[in-house]
């Protein structure tokens, strides 16, 4: 009897996932490679490449803010520009974009957080029944002095640490937060 309430819910719940793992997932056609974006503040422009890897046409969306997760382009609060703002990439083929900082007066002791954001809409014909859905995404924007880029990986690594009040030993390298 016990074997079989568990031979029921075995297939209980394996047959809603293999229903689902059937089912084509949601990929982002346009893609920016990386997983962050580091932009020194010595630098005059930072250069990104989205890349099409499908077969369709895409229609391209870019801004950058700081944080705000109901941000649009008309409420785009970061000191950057990204130009073009608005762009199509043809299919297994890319678009570069530049991203320009404005100028406004930031602190240089530390590096800044800012998100770039990128929408991305399908083209679709009139007469097909697939309508493809539109995708946001989101990529950190690191932005300042860069220190740690000149420095060595362990004196960024205990600048870091130290931001967030971790201790670390120098003589056994243990490591505690205090709360």
């Amino acid at each position: 009897m016990a074997y079989t309430i568990r031979l029921v819910y075995f297939w209980v719940l394996l047959l809603p996932c293999l229903m689902f793992s059937a089912i084509n997932p949601a990929t982002a056609r346009v893609t920016l490679p990386g997983s962050r974006v580091i932009y020194p503040a010595a630098a005059g422009e930072k250069k990104l490449q989205f890349t099409n890897g499908d077969n369709v046409l895409a229609l391209i969306q870019v801004w950058l803010d700081s944080g705000n997760k109901d941000s649009t382009p008309d409420n785009a609060d970061a000191p950057f520009i990204a130009t073009p703002q608005i762009f199509r990439v043809s299919p297994h083929s890319g678009q570069r974009v530049r991203l320009m900082f404005t100028g406004k007066n930031l602190p240089d002791d530390r590096d800044l957080l800012f998100y770039l954001n990128f929408l991305q809409v399908p083209a679709i014909k009139e007469n097909d029944n697939d309508k493809g859905l539109a995708h946001q995404a989101n990529v950190t924007c690191h932005f300042g002095p860069g220190q740690c880029a000149k420095s060595s990986r362990t004196t960024c690594t205990r600048r870091f640490l130290r931001a967030f009040r971790v201790h670390i030993d120098g003589d056994n390298n243990t490591y505690w937060a205090r709360l």
